[in-house]
C-alpha cells in the first residue's frame, strides 16, 4: 500500500494462478508480493528554483521603483528635467538672399 498499489492489484497478485497444493502459503504471498507488486515510484522530484522577480531600479531623487529602461541618469521621468523649449530655428540667409534663391528656383520651373 505504500507504493500507491490498490488492494484489489495486491489481492490479485497474489491469488492469481496459484497452485493447487499450496504447501508453504508464507513464502507463497512472500515470493509474490516481491515479484508481482510493481516497483516503488520513484522520489518526487524537486520542486523549482522560485523565478527570479524582474530587475527593478529606483529613482535617485524620488526613490520611485520600475524597471530600469524606465530611468535615465539615475532619475525618473518626473525627476528629469525637461528640455527647457525645441531649438530655435535661426536662419544663415538674409531676406535678399532668399528672395533671389527664390526667383532662381521659379526660372529654372518656367523652362
Amino acid at each position: 500500500l505504500a507504493r500507491g498499489v490498490t488492494p484489489d492489484r495486491i489481492r490479485l497478485a497474489l491469488t492469481t494462478g496459484l497452485p493447487s497444493p499450496v504447501h508453504h502459503p508464507a513464502a507463497l504471498v512472500r515470493k509474490r508480493l516481491e515479484s508481482k507488486l510493481p516497483a516503488a515510484p520513484p522520489d518526487p522530484a524537486p520542486a523549482p528554483e522560485p523565478a527570479t522577480p524582474p530587475a527593478r531600479a529606483e529613482c535617485t531623487e524620488c526613490r520611485a521603483s520600475g524597471p530600469p529602461a524606465a530611468f535615465t541618469d539615475g532619475r525618473c521621468r518626473a525627476c528629469r528635467p525637461e528640455d527647457p523649449r525645441p531649438p530655435v530655428f535661426t536662419p544663415t540667409l538674409t531676406p535678399a538672399e532668399v528672395r533671389a534663391h527664390a526667383a532662381r528656383i521659379r526660372e529654372r520651373n518656367r523652362r
